[in-house]
């Protein structure tokens, strides 16, 4: 439901630290891990407690929030049957693991009336994100109104949430008004995720993705000790993806699949990359829970494929326009260029997110986006500064187009 948020360094530290460890600690901590049993997987019966347990927590979070629903003075309980359109939310948080709890009472008034008044209450812990007034054509089914809340701290266990809130006339002097708590839970991490690190060796396999469809091999790479420690310290340290649905947009050009071996076991990762994906995660086999792959993950990724080229990654945003308060992530085409030529051509993906690989040296980004104007032409959006490239480095370049 929100957008979803990628700065880039490499981290030498941590791959030369990781170099310098002796080759006996991977021996023997691979010796102990197998001899070891392994983490829990999802048919344990201690993971599948933390299951139900987070669970519950979420069912009850939801009941506390639609009692927390604004109230009004006068309001009675509705014990009956509520209509038919008012059995569900008109919208819902676009997750697999979504809870519902609802909470319906009547007042007296117009339902314009019950609106603005809910509308003008402070709650505290709400913020209002949405609203509709009843009598409004816009409003769909017409007659009935709805307010947005998004709670300020929602418990960490808590991966989206919101109260929505909906309003129509049920008799000539009443007003029916239903509370709907959505929240949908963090999934649990499986124990089996956590791949042994001293003794761990990686093979990435970058592929190409074609505008119809097709997904090609473009490269495989078998990591170093030290390389292959250190993406697999950084999947260790990617929290749990929540589930969520992906509305529209581009995909991305590239993806990546990984396999980790260590311990006697063989993760294969499958990263599609882009803004809506999370990291896919099997083990011998047996599906386990998607995670958030984290910032350091992404870049050993990306500068392993750099082969003393440097990376160029950033966005195409969006400024100006009006009611317009932050940039916006667009989607556009973009040029790199290079002594006033052009060495690349790119298109964003569909959260207006772009990425080069290119020699050491000096560059100019240009874009331009059908959704953004500058003196009436799409293509003058422009990077501030002029990019300079290292090798074996990432850097950061946002290109910049004015709504109008």
């Amino acid at each position: 439901m929100k957008p979803s948020r990628v700065g880039i360094a490499i981290a030498i530290a941590l791959l030369a630290a990781a170099a310098c460890s002796g080759s006996g600690d991977a021996t023997r901590e691979s010796k102990a891990l197998a001899a070891a049993p392994m983490a829990p997987t999802p048919t344990s019966a201690s993971y599948l407690a933390q299951v139900q347990q987070r669970d519950h927590q979420t069912i009850r979070y939801a009941d506390r929030l639609a009692a927390h629903a604004p109230h009004l003075p006068g309001e009675v309980p509705f014990t009956g049957a509520p209509p038919k359109d008012l059995r569900a939310p008109d919208e819902t948080i676009g997750v697999g693991n979504l809870v519902v709890r609802a909470r319906y009472w009547t007042v007296a008034g117009s339902s314009d009336a019950v609106y603005r008044a809910l509308k003008r209450i402070h709650s505290p812990g709400l913020t209002l994100s949405g609203h509709g007034l009843p009598t409004s054509r816009a409003e769909n089914p017409p007659g009935q109104g709805f307010l947005h809340w998004d709670p300020t701290h929602p418990p960490a266990y808590v991966a989206d949430v919101e109260l929505y809130m909906e309003m129509e006339k049920l008799t000539r002097r009443r007003v029916i008004v239903a509370a709907f708590a959505e929240a949908a839970a963090h999934p649990v991490r499986v124990g089996a995720e956590t791949i042994p690190v001293a003794a761990s060796h990686v093979v990435v396999t970058k592929t190409r993705h074609t505008l119809n469809g097709v997904v090609q091999s473009a490269r495989t790479i078998s990591f170093t000790p030290a390389a292959s420690r250190a993406l697999t310290t950084a999947f260790n340290a990617s929290p749990t993806h929540p589930p969520a649905t992906c509305i529209g947009g581009i995909g991305p050009s590239w993806s990546f699949r990984i396999i980790i071996r260590s311990a006697g076991h063989t993760w294969k990762l499958q990263y599609p990359g882009g803004s809506c994906s999370g990291l896919s995660v099997v083990r011998d086999g047996l599906s386990l829970t998607g995670l958030e792959p984290t910032a350091e993950f992404q870049r050993i990724l990306r500068l392993a494929f750099l082969v003393d080229r440097g990376l160029i990654h950033g966005h195409l945003l969006g400024v100006g326009g009006p009611a317009r308060s932050r940039p916006a992530h667009i989607y556009g085409h973009l040029t790199l260029a290079r002594d006033g030529r052009v060495v690349a051509h790119r298109r964003t993906d569909g959260a207006g997110a772009f990425s080069f690989s290119a020699p050491r040296g000096t560059y100019t980004l240009r874009g331009g986006s059908a959704y953004a104007k500058v003196n009436g032409h799409h293509d003058r959006c422009v990077a501030p500064h002029a990019v300079v490239v290292r090798p074996n480095r990432a850097t950061e370049a946002n290109i910049y187009c004015q709504f109008r």
